[in-house]
């Protein structure tokens, strides 16, 4: 889900019918959403994450926390209120948007379970994302939404970042995975996003850089459904 601290992965009141649950439901496909730490039911569990755990990043705990979800599906871990639909656990898809996305790249790159990603308007590069840009730069990951705090030790020194996400997606390579970016996204740099696709490589990737602004709407979720028709 986005960066939408007061919903999380809520799509609000009067949507039903129109939700990427709902469409993904109606195509055949069983979905699992949770809120990330910090955001929609979990909010408060965000304000004092880094007094309990000071060495953590958010980012990791969102990471972790999509792990223990891929224990609940493939193995069982943890409790269900009904008896859980029948599933395919040889065909297991993460899909997010904006910061969903991110967190998407990050967990499926590796944990062999996962069996494809899907991210929309998820990333810009890290090493090239400057206060200077119209982005907000690198700052808005270790400050502003305090996802990955040490980011701040490379504040004016971005090009010297341990990873980026080309290394992500390389490291996923052998999956199928769908980057949507849109060109009219003030959030990212399209120029250096399209780069660093460029550097990942081909792989199983499919990458679509719409003449679009940052949404996840209708037309997203047909791109979505589309592609996941197409790998399997």
């Amino acid at each position: 889900h986005p960066f939408n601290y007061s919903h999380g992965s809520n799509e609000g009141y009067g949507v039903e019918g129109t939700t990427i649950y709902y469409r993904l439901a109606q195509a055949g496909y069983a979905v699992l959403s949770f809120d990330q730490c910090g955001f929609g039911d979990r909010l408060l569990e965000g304000a004092s994450f880094y007094d309990k755990y000071p060495q953590w990043s958010k980012l990791g705990k969102m990471v972790y926390d999509v792990r223990c979800a891929l224990n609940f599906l493939t193995e069982g871990r943890g409790i269900a209120a009904q008896e859980m639909p029948p599933l395919d656990r040889d065909k297991i898809i993460l899909v997010g948007y904006s910061l969903g996305g991110m967190v998407a790249l990050h967990a499926g790159a590796f944990d062999d379970r996962v069996t494809g990603i899907a991210s929309f308007c998820g990333f810009t590069p890290f090493r090239t994302d400057s206060d200077e840009k119209s982005t907000g730069g690198i700052r808005r990951w270790w400050q502003w939404h305090g996802l990955l705090p040490k980011l701040g030790l490379f504040d004016r020194n971005e090009e010297k970042i341990p990873y980026d996400f080309d290394e992500l997606l390389k490291a996923a390579s052998t999956k199928p995975i769908l980057i949507y970016s849109a060109l009219h996204d003030r959030g990212v740099d399209s120029d250096e996003v399209e780069a660093c696709v460029e550097r990942a490589g081909s792989g199983a990737l499919t990458f679509i850089h719409a003449e679009d602004v940052n949404r996840f709407q209708s037309s997203q979720h047909k791109v979505l459904i589309d592609w996941l028709a197409s790998i399997e």
